[in-house]
């Protein structure tokens, strides 16, 4: 689902701008609750794995590439949701 807002300047919105605004700052919440999850799991997977095969050398390296990969997605996220709750129209 994407969102629309016909205007920046926040003394220009409508309501239906206002609306949009408020549904995508609770799908960004959404979207960071999930990715926090998911890092959540990858954090400690990658100490887990630390094996001599080198099969699971290769997936040790796929999870600390997840791993990082997550951080930067929640990082965009946190960033997102920090820009909804504080540029909320007037």
């Amino acid at each position: 689902m994407t969102f629309a807002i016909t205007s920046l300047a926040s003394d220009t919105w409508t309501a239906d701008d206002a609306a949009r605004w408020a549904q995508a700052g609770v799908y960004l919440r959404g979207a960071l609750l999930c990715t926090e999850a998911a890092a959540a799991v990858l954090t400690p997977l990658p100490a887990e794995t630390q094996w001599s095969s080198e099969g699971l050398r290769a997936l040790h390296e796929a999870l600390l590439d997840f791993r990082e990969r997550a951080a930067s997605v929640l990082s965009a996220l946190r960033q997102r949701v920090h820009e909804c709750e504080t540029e909320v129209p007037a």
